[in-house]
């Protein structure tokens, strides 16, 4: 029997588009502007360190920059969230 992974579970979204970096630069091209399309990118540590004793630990889906210089901060979201409007603020 062949299972799928489903693409909407954390584990899957990364393991597929970690790896597939042809696939993460359609999703990527498909959602910004004909001037800011990609032709090349780099799947960063998804990490991010705090610069203030204060700050929130962040940890990203996929976080990637593009040949641009453009950074890209990937989530992957199923549920509603009622703090979502905060967490773009990041």
């Amino acid at each position: 029997m062949h299972e799928r992974l489903n693409p909407r579970v954390d584990f899957a979204f990364k393991l597929i588009f970690e790896q597939h970096k042809d696939l993460l630069m359609g999703l990527i091209n498909a959602i910004v502007s004909k001037e800011d399309q990609i032709s090349d990118l780099t799947v960063r540590n998804p990490m991010s360190s705090k610069e203030r004793s204060l700050d929130k630990w962040v940890v990203l889906d996929i976080r990637a920059v593009a040949n641009t210089g453009h950074v890209y901060n990937i989530e992957m979201q199923v549920a509603d969230d009622l703090l979502y409007d905060k967490r773009t603020l990041y």
